[in-house]
């Protein structure tokens, strides 16, 4: 039996399916909890279709939707450092554990029409951790941070992570 017939039933993807390329543009640098002293730093990144940004009021409302996610005990802060991802129909919520802080965890919410007033909190077992595409964020972050760890993590290294961000076609 050939190597071909082994693998012949597994990996057919249905033929309708279509994945287009998707960009990714920094949005800002998200300061969440109180203004005196925030409980977690977040970059922010919109992750979109080619060509198809997503709307400015999915964007703008992304900040105060993870405010009242912190003070719902719906995320934790872990060590306080992280991204975000936003799509048309999920935020992608990502902090560097405070226990052990090479292990990213992270939190899915799915939202439908492009509106975060009807996000729910997904299982990432039943949806996963990330997508094909959020994965090439989550590598840059990786680098970054890999980076982060081997300084002396002062300020000023906090400060070089935080500014090192990813845009552009993924």
């Amino acid at each position: 039996m050939g190597t071909e017939r082994k693998y012949n039933h597994v990996g057919n993807i249905h033929g309708g399916y279509h994945n287009p390329r998707r960009e990714v543009n920094f949005v800002s640098l998200l300061a969440i909890g109180e203004v005196e002293l925030p409980e977690m730093f977040l970059k922010l990144y919109d992750m979109h279709k080619q060509g198809s940004p997503l709307p400015d009021p999915l964007v703008k409302g992304c900040s105060g939707f993870l405010e009242k996610e912190l003070e719902a005990k719906g995320i934790g802060p872990n060590l306080g450092l992280g991204f975000a991802i936003l799509s048309e129909d999920s935020l992608n919520v990502a902090l560097w554990d405070i226990g052990k802080p090479i292990v990213l965890r992270n939190q899915l919410y799915g939202f439908e029409n492009q509106n975060l007033a009807t996000a729910q909190k997904l299982s990432i077992d039943d949806a996963g951790a990330f997508c094909a595409w959020e994965l090439g964020i989550v590598n840059f972050e990786r680098n970054a941070w890999l980076k982060y760890l081997g300084s002396g993590r002062m300020q000023e290294d906090k400060k070089a992570y935080l500014d090192s961000v990813i845009e552009g076609l993924l």
